[in-house]
């Protein structure tokens, strides 16, 4: 099975890892219509097994990104006689290439968990996952181990924080406490709807023109004057086998 990489990744630590599979399906309803629906294998389907030691006894590792990162989904053989009863694009012509680019197999999971006929699938978006499940662990249960910690931990709090205060804070409209959760942040913030566009600007003259229509520009510089802002994001410790590093 071929992925792409996404950003900068340390994809070494994702080798030997049990990976599920989430997104979205394109799906065609009876209709003609085009709609979506979010599927997750929420189970391990797939893993990219590391080259065992006595064919590579290097020091250092090196890999390729398009050949070495390929994760094992299914073996020929066994797909062939597990998907022996499996028939796609029977009653209408595979125009989108579907099966042509899938096991039938696969394809057949993916419909048989969202309840639809696998002739529907008209395309899909999805992305590998590491499925071990998130744990405590020290000696006081002090660490936190998981992946995607950076930064929905702090994009979490940043929600918490701003459902507490509309319960508890200023209900008299003086103050806009405002939380901004950007995607494209591992490939420079730089589009359209990225923490370097336009989009925070944009943002917040509307709010201030919105709710205060007689607002002219000088009462929007002020605002902005007298605002604060905060770019949160994970506090990285340092690590103690590598304090040369830090």
């Amino acid at each position: 099975m071929h992925i792409q990489p996404y950003g900068g990744g340390l994809w070494r630590t994702w080798f030997d890892r049990d990976l599920g599979l989430a997104g979205k399906i394109i799906i065609q309803e009876e209709s003609g219509k085009l709609t979506s629906k979010l599927w997750d294998s929420k189970s391990a389907i797939m893993n990219i097994p590391s080259l065992c030691i006595h064919l590579d006894r290097g020091q250092t590792f090196e890999y390729n990104k398009e050949t070495h990162l390929k994760p094992i989904l299914a073996t020929n053989v066994i797909d062939q006689l597990m998907g022996q009863g499996i028939k796609a694009f029977e009653d209408r012509d595979d125009v989108y290439n579907v099966e042509h680019k899938h096991f039938a197999t696969f394809l057949d999971r993916i419909a048989s968990d969202l309840g639809i006929n696998i002739n529907q699938i008209i395309d899909f978006e999805l992305t590998a996952y590491d499925h071990h499940k998130p744990a405590m662990f020290g000696l006081h249960n002090e660490f936190v181990a998981s992946p995607r910690l950076d930064n929905l931990a702090s994009s979490l709090c940043s929600l918490d924080s701003i459902i507490d205060y509309s319960k508890n804070g200023d209900h008299d409209n003086a103050e806009c406490s405002m939380i901004m959760l950007f995607d494209h942040e591992e490939v420079g913030s730089i589009s359209a709807t990225g923490a370097n566009s336009c989009l925070v600007s944009d943002f917040m003259t509307r709010v201030l023109y919105n709710t205060r229509p007689e607002s002219s520009q000088e009462d929007y510089f002020r605002t902005v004057r007298k605002s604060y802002f905060v770019s949160a994001d994970m506090a990285h410790a340092v690590h103690p086998n590598y304090t040369e590093k830090h």
